[in-house]
């Protein structure tokens, strides 16, 4: 039986993703986060979110954390949040780690190859996918810079709120002549998604231009130290 808070959380970030939209399963996990004790989802609705999630990227993270830690809910609380948060069952990934979950293509082969030796958090596999660019220091196509910062998960500090929409001060990856670089302090508009309760003054969690929940400034912090590692190491060799 899955740890229900652990799926719930799996469900909030994975929401929005592309990988998602492809397979067609992105409003059975809308569902899934609305659903309350009136409008209980089924079983067999629950169980195809569990399979569903065991089959995208972040499925074959989470039983590589839970591994490595001789965990056998690969969607305990815990495990999730490290890989999408922060949390103390990340390590350095190692080849031992990725032979326990077993190969599902040769294009995830690829890249966990990559990832060897970083930590298998979410923003450790999306600044892979920019590996080259950073290294070579090459300007990145405006869709894909864009694209990369959206899917990145970044702490934001809310500094207003409007509706349904917050004002957040977060982290991007910036550009300019010959240059890639990190950008603190960066001010945009998102939704509230999820974070119903979130007020100015509050962290909260940024994924695909919505916040995901409230987060401790310590957890904030933590958050934007994987995407700068993870940066630095893409861009200065691997």
């Amino acid at each position: 039986m899955q740890d229900p808070n652990g799926l719930r959380i799996s469900c909030l970030y994975s929401l929005g993703c592309p990988e998602l939209k492809m397979r067609g399963i992105e409003k059975l996990f809308s569902i899934f986060l609305e659903q309350n004790e009136h409008h209980p989802l089924s079983f067999a609705d629950i169980a195809d979110i569990v399979y569903a999630s065991r089959r995208l990227d972040c499925g074959y993270f989470y039983r590589m954390i839970a591994a490595a830690s001789g965990i056998e809910d690969s969607f305990c609380e815990d495990v999730v949040r490290s890989h999408w948060v922060s949390g103390a069952l990340l390590r350095p990934l190692e080849t031992a780690h990725v032979e326990a979950v077993g190969y599902p293509n040769h294009l995830m082969v690829m890249k966990f190859k990559w990832l060897l030796g970083l930590p298998p958090h979410h923003n450790c596999a999306v600044l892979s996918l920019i590996k080259d660019a950073l290294r070579q220091r090459v300007e990145i196509p405006e869709k894909i810079l864009s694209g990369t910062n959206e899917c990145m998960v970044r702490p934001g500090m809310v500094i207003g709120k409007s509706g349904s929409s917050l004002r957040v001060r977060t982290i991007r990856i910036g550009q300019g002549k010959k240059t890639v670089f990190l950008s603190d302090g960066e001010e945009e508009t998102i939704k509230q998604g999820f974070a119903f309760k979130a007020k100015t003054g509050d962290w909260v969690s940024v994924h695909f231009g919505e916040a995901k929940e409230v987060i401790a400034a310590s957890v904030a912090g933590r958050l934007a130290d994987t995407i700068r590692s993870a940066f630095n190491f893409f861009k200065t060799g691997y």
